[in-house]
């Protein structure tokens, strides 16, 4: 095993695990902070032009989608076996926060989640960038106890950018993600496009907000034909919502993805609330965005 690494990193003990590599606790004694490191096993990237495109790719991606809610990449460096990664460290996911709580996410709740994740997602359509395995294990959170603004007490920042993509085309094909929150598009191996991302999106609000899935199957087959057979979404008495948030999660669980919404529309979304100007604390230059009619994009815990 290849321990070696930076001087200003002690590794400490392994805290996770993948196909090619594994992610550790360590120690950053240079600035007095634990950070997470994923190593990557050389030899097994090196044999596969593929695989070690697909790194760069990810390594691309990351940097591209560098902001206050998604993963950190700190630096990137390679050691004698190893391709190593340092990132921020979290505090957990969306998946593990939902198991421990009594009860689901409220609606305001996941009002203050997607509009944090929306400074990611405006990144990422902005840059053309389809993600492919958006899910609540991907959703990490940082505990913020300090900021008395954020009714949630933490931060979600988006990770996992192993199958992401920069779209050069608007559709395609590969099949990769999550059966559970995969587009029924995606399901059927036909093209798709970014709308696929949007699909998930729908499919991981609705799990925060009544602790189930919208569809459910034994098998991705099988899952595909109770989508394509539903005639509208069902949703449970446990947690009612608003007619604004049921029009949201309608038009992001539409089957049909000409008919489903797109990144704008989603911003643009009343229940988003993210064009009520005097609600917002803005944190990201428009300069440096492509506009969105009337969006603005926030970094906000209102």
């Amino acid at each position: 095993m290849d321990i070696i690494l930076k001087d200003q990193y002690v590794q400490k003990k392994e805290i996770g695990y993948g196909a090619y590599g594994r992610v550790y606790l360590a120690e950053d004694i240079i600035n007095k902070k634990n950070v997470a490191i994923k190593r990557i096993k050389k030899s097994e990237i090196d044999k596969d032009e593929y695989l070690k495109k697909a790194l760069d790719k990810e390594i691309e991606i990351m940097k591209l989608c560098h902001c206050e809610n998604s993963v950190k990449l700190i630096e990137d460096f390679q050691t004698t076996n190893n391709y190593n990664f340092v990132m921020e460290l979290c505090d957990g996911d969306l998946d593990g926060e939902l198991k421990s709580r009594k009860k689901p996410f409220s609606e305001e709740e996941l009002k203050i989640i997607l509009r944090q994740l929306s400074t990611v997602f405006v990144i990422m359509d902005r840059e053309n960038i389809i993600h492919r395995d958006l899910k609540l294990k991907n959703i990490l959170i940082t505990k913020d106890h300090n900021n008395p603004n954020n009714k949630l007490g933490f931060i979600v920042k988006l990770s996992d950018f192993g199958f992401s993509k920069v779209m050069e085309n608007d559709m395609t094909r590969s099949v990769l993600g999550t059966p559970a929150t995969m587009a029924p598009e995606v399901l059927k191996r036909s093209e798709y496009s970014k709308k696929a991302d949007l699909w998930s999106v729908g499919v991981i609000s609705y799990q925060l907000l009544f602790n189930v899935l919208p569809f459910k199957a034994r098998s991705q087959d099988e899952l595909l034909q109770v989508i394509l057979k539903s005639k509208e979404v069902k949703y449970p008495n446990t947690n009612k919502i608003s007619p604004s948030l049921e029009n949201l999660l309608n038009n992001l669980l539409q089957k049909d993805p000409d008919k489903r919404l797109n990144w704008k529309e989603f911003l643009n979304h009343p229940f988003l609330e993210l064009n009520t100007e005097n609600k917002i604390k803005e944190k990201i230059n428009l300069k440096d965005q492509i506009p969105f009619a009337n969006v603005i994009y926030p970094n906000i815990f209102l």
